[in-house]
């Protein structure tokens, strides 16, 4: 999600909540729309009510996250058909590295060019035989410093590689 900063949290009544609006990205939209999002029932009564100050709390916590800025991508849903969201958080599926792999050797594919040829063979062959045994399995988010020196240690090694799944 890009940047989008700035976005100010007025809170303000709205069919018996206290909700504010922000504009959200759409997946497969390019204009950003704006959205109502609610925070807490206006009704002192109602168990999940909040204090002005924890309306403003919870206000700017669903801010950044809509934002962005708690590593958290977050997806609004319709309640009710009034127009009115609830933040559900939400975390993208992580590419495995062998998706990945695929996906930049498509880069590579230029029939006019004889580099891109050479380029796409010998990467595919290193892809093949001495990354995508031991991570071609394994979510990217998950790829850390131990795989990585057992990957060096077995190619220092030149002999064979076990597979790590987790």
């Amino acid at each position: 999600m890009s940047a989008r900063r700035g976005q100010k949290v007025k809170i303000e009544p709205h069919g018996g909540w206290y909700t504010f609006r922000a504009r959200v990205d759409v997946e497969g939209q390019v204009k950003r729309v704006f959205r109502r999002f609610k925070i807490s029932p206006i009704d002192p009564a109602d168990p999940r009510w909040l204090n002005d100050s924890q309306c403003y709390h919870e206000a700017c916590k669903m801010m950044a996250a809509i934002e962005g800025r708690n590593d958290e991508v977050v997806e609004g849903e319709e309640k009710g058909g009034s127009g009115d969201y609830v933040i559900e958080p939400f975390k993208p599926p992580v590419p495995t590295f062998a998706q990945q792999a695929k996906a930049l050797m498509q880069e590579f594919k230029d029939p006019n060019d004889p580099k891109a040829r050479s380029t796409q063979g010998n990467s595919a062959s290193y892809l093949k035989v001495w990354l995508l045994p031991m991570l071609g399995d394994l979510p990217l988010d998950k790829i850390n410093n131990t795989h990585l020196k057992d990957l060096v240690a077995w190619m220092k090694k030149g002999g064979p590689m076990p597979t790590r799944k987790e």
